[in-house]
């Protein structure tokens, strides 16, 4: 009988445990220089270790999300027409974790011009 009990825990156990997570999620926002949203605008993720790049556009409320992102170094772009490119560089993403990089905010210019803030983290 404690066999039994004992198979059947072997194999039930293991599938009551929860998944671990190993892709995590980047969100922001994409506003202008008096804080209102900008929708529509080409945002970029870019890994800074496989040089891959996934795109996405900003809702109606300037939001953007990307989800299922493997664990790494990133940089992240906003572009739209009228205003300067923005770019957040070195943004590191954990498993299982959302990182909020917060407001991207476009200066109004040519798209020639750029704008770069790199982030980097305290030693602890």
């Amino acid at each position: 009988m404690f066999r039994y009990v004992a198979l059947w825990l072997l194999c039930v156990l293991p599938s009551l445990a929860p998944a671990q997570q190993v892709t995590g999620s980047i969100t922001g926002s994409v506003v202008d220089p008096t804080g209102s949203a900008i929708a529509g605008a080409a945002v970029k993720l870019a890994s800074e270790a496989t040089a891959a790049v996934r795109t996405a556009a900003t809702d109606a409320e300037g939001n953007f999300v990307f989800t299922a992102v493997t664990p790494g170094i990133y940089t992240v772009s906003a572009e739209q027409p009228g205003f300067k490119k923005f770019e957040k560089q070195h943004l590191e993403l954990v498993p299982g974790d959302t990182l909020a990089v917060g407001s991207l905010k476009l200066e109004v210019g040519a798209v020639s011009e750029s704008v770069m803030v790199r982030a980097e983290g305290a030693a602890v």
